[in-house]
């Protein structure tokens, strides 16, 4: 019979605990008075107390401090001074909560596909629109968007389940941007896998500089180069060529022009089933003609394939694999989808600077708490029933119990009864039906990928 160990119950309660938050807000000058507002009372209310709450108001969220923190008495104004150290803290403990998490990160060794690399990593980014007063402070994309917006930064652990880092960044310019701060949490060893957004020669190289590997979608318009084995002169793939009537590629090329520094890597790939491709076709010439525009004979090629470029070598990494692999970048899709849907994540209402920071930070802090919990689970489930746990169900079914979590978060005997029941429950209840059509976990068991 599946059992949530006690120590993962206990762990999650005493994060969010008076004694580690006390800890924690030390140095961010939220204060502890008698009977006043305690920082551990804040930082339950803004991660579970608040979760159901789409767009709560300091007044709900005066409520909420006062039903947990017994003897509290706090109108909204008392509230509202509190907010800015209030935001402090709450973004302290988050740069916790992703700690917490990488510490305690499962991997399932069941997974060959992945022990080829120490980890492999997923970044992606999910834009929150904000409320148009706080476009001084967070800018949105311009025309007809939103006039305030914000884009959170996420790496995922495939290998662990586990997201590893989080943050709020800018929403207006290119992901590329943010190749800097991506590159602190790629290590020796990581495989990277990006979309086009971080499409970048420049951040290539720097992987590659760390002993890491990467894994992207190439854009139609990269100039290739190839070398000639004799002369060693260089000169532009012709890819069409390359591509028509092939069923897969897997070919040693250069990333640039011959006036830019060039960076070696493998272009890989394989053809679409022709009913995947042409409905692909299908929509892109629909796309195009509204604009004006006609696909060249190179374009609709490329649409009949899956390419991508990597540094890693072949017997690490075939054509067919990496297509496998590059497709479990939708587990990232998913968290967004997930977090958005049933944790209230882009949900803030007419909040000013500190409530909104609160309210972010505080949901961030839950959902990396709740991912962390998914990510053990996961592992004990697969090794015990061989069996995947739906990370879209288990939050859905988190999300009802939201009221009981909130309520347990104590570490009593009671409390802890109560909280392992309803994860138990959870995970069981989220396992995917057993069917015909194997999921891209499953798929990626298929293809071993050491010698």
């Amino acid at each position: 019979m599946f059992q949530v160990p006690i120590s993962l119950i206990i762990s999650f309660i005493c994060f969010l605990g008076k004694t580690k938050i006390l800890e924690i807000s030390k140095d961010t000058g939220f204060t502890v008075r008698r009977s006043k507002l305690l920082p551990d009372t804040i930082v339950k209310v803004f991660t579970f107390g608040l979760w159901d709450t789409p767009n709560p108001s300091l007044r709900q969220t005066a409520s909420k401090c006062e039903n947990i923190q017994r003897g509290l008495s706090i109108t909204r104004e008392g509230l509202f001074q509190r907010l800015a150290t209030s935001a402090l803290l709450l973004k302290q403990v988050f740069q916790s909560a992703v700690e917490y998490s990488a510490k305690r990160a499962i991997t399932v060794q069941n997974l060959d596909v992945l022990q080829a690399f120490t980890d492999v990593k997923i970044c992606d980014s999910s834009k929150v629109t904000l409320p148009d007063k706080l476009a001084d402070v967070w800018k949105g994309l311009g025309g007809n968007n939103a006039k305030a917006a914000l884009k959170i930064q996420t790496i995922y652990s495939l290998k662990s389940r586990t997201i590893t880092n989080m943050e709020l960044t800018k929403a207006p310019g290119p992901d590329a941007g943010y190749k800097d701060e991506l590159l602190k949490h790629i290590h020796h060893g990581e495989l990277l896998i990006t979309d086009l957004g971080y499409y970048s020669k420049d951040l290539f190289r720097k992987i590659i500089s760390k002993g890491a590997y990467f894994l992207s979608r190439i854009k139609s318009n990269t100039v290739f180069q190839i070398q000639n084995s004799d002369t060693k002169s260089f000169k532009a793939l012709d890819l069409l060529s390359v591509l028509k009537n092939s069923s897969s590629v897997d070919i040693d090329v250069y990333f640039g022009t011959k006036y830019s520094k060039l960076l070696q890597c493998r272009l890989i790939g394989v053809r679409l089933p022709d009913e995947v491709a042409n409905e692909r076709r299908r929509k892109a010439n629909k796309k195009a003609k509204s604009q004006g525009k006609t696909l060249s004979d190179y374009d609709l090629e490329l649409l009949g394939w899956n390419l991508l470029i990597t540094n890693a070598p072949a017997h690490m990494l075939t054509p067919k694999a990496a297509c496998e692999l590059y497709r479990a970048r939708w587990q990232i899709e998913l968290l967004f989808k997930a977090c958005k849907s049933y944790l209230n994540l882009g949900k803030v209402g007419n909040c000013g600077k500190e409530q909104l920071e609160c309210l972010l930070y505080g949901r961030l802090i839950a959902i990396i708490l709740i991912f962390t919990v998914y990510s053990a689970l996961y592992a004990l489930m697969y090794q015990q029933k061989n069996r995947c746990i739906s990370m879209m169900s288990f939050i859905k079914l988190i999300a009802t119990k939201v009221e009981k979590i909130f309520s347990s978060l104590y570490a009593t005997t009671e409390a802890i009864s109560e909280l392992r029941l309803i994860l138990k429950r959870a995970a069981e209840q989220s396992l995917h039906d057993k069917r015909n059509r194997k999921t891209t976990v499953e798929r990626l068991q298929e293809h071993y990928l050491l010698n």
